[in-house]
């Protein structure tokens, strides 16, 4: 049985302990937030400031869901693609 069986784990990323606090303190602060942001189809870092809504743990990895300004939408950040929140 155990050789048509096959199991397989998301892979874990790390987050930043200093980006999480930042992050999670702008939520419960119900503050703005800019960070830069590395997309998975572009790797450059982009500037983007946004209203955070929440923190989302999903599949193993952090998630900051947010409304973006520049988008002018809502938009699921990777937590471990944020660079310089302030």
């Amino acid at each position: 049985v155990e050789s048509w069986v096959q199991i397989k784990t998301q892979s874990r990323r790390g987050v930043d302990a200093e980006v999480f606090r930042i992050v999670g303190n702008a939520i419960l602060a119900r503050s703005g937030l800019a960070f830069h942001y590395c997309g998975r189809v572009n790797d450059l870092p982009r500037p983007r400031r946004s209203r955070p809504e929440r923190l989302v743990h999903y599949r193993e990895n952090w998630y900051l869901l947010a409304h973006c300004l520049e988008a002018a939408d809502w938009r699921l950040f990777a937590l471990d693609r944020i660079s310089d929140p302030n």
